[in-house]
């Protein structure tokens, strides 16, 4: 995992940064990404500082990583568990997008296990059951905090369910939220 973690950063934060550009030159009324950089950050510190890992701890860390960090101390504990939250506010690259809405696919670990061995290649380091799992219980932890005290509208999606319907409840969820 540790030779993971820094090339995975550099893509969210690229990711982000073009997001960024995207909505300064092109205006888009919408833009659909296949997830967020902020969101992806906050969910895989499970793999990395699950010790930590609770709803207090990921809504801080979402805030610092969105610089919506007012009222947190520079000595706030946080710092301290999670130094890499440090690092990148020093670097100044706590500007990450919080979505305006959310739709999250949650598939059963089981099941993404069958559909990642179905594409035939060599399985990423995280693709085990264990840390699929640990993933998924994170993003719906991650979901849940930024609906409840960020107010971003979230549309959590049963993974086992025909592309059909998945994709029309989520179109349906999108327009009913869009600004």
């Amino acid at each position: 995992m540790k030779l993971y973690k820094i090339p995975k950063l550099t893509e969210l934060i690229l990711r982000d940064i073009l997001l960024i550009e995207i909505k300064k030159w092109y205006t888009p009324d919408l833009v659909i990404l296949d997830g967020s950089p902020l969101l992806n950050l906050s969910a895989w510190a499970i793999l990395y500082k699950e010790n930590f890992f609770n709803e207090k701890v990921l809504l801080k860390a979402i805030k610092i990583l969105s610089s919506r960090d007012n009222g947190i101390k520079n000595d706030d504990p946080i710092y301290k568990d999670i130094p890499e939250l440090s690092a990148l506010r020093k670097l100044g690259l706590t500007h990450l997008n919080l979505p305006d809405i959310v739709v999250f696919l949650d598939v059963d670990p089981k099941i993404a296990i069958d559909r990642i061995e179905k594409r035939g290649q060599k399985r990423q380091v995280h693709e085990t059951e264990d840390k699929l799992s640990k993933l998924r219980h994170a993003y719906l932890k991650t979901c849940k905090v930024i609906e409840r005290d960020l107010s971003v509208p979230t549309c959590i999606l049963a993974g086992n369910e025909t592309i059909d319907n998945i994709t029309n409840s989520a179109i349906k969820f999108t327009k009913m939220n869009l600004k």
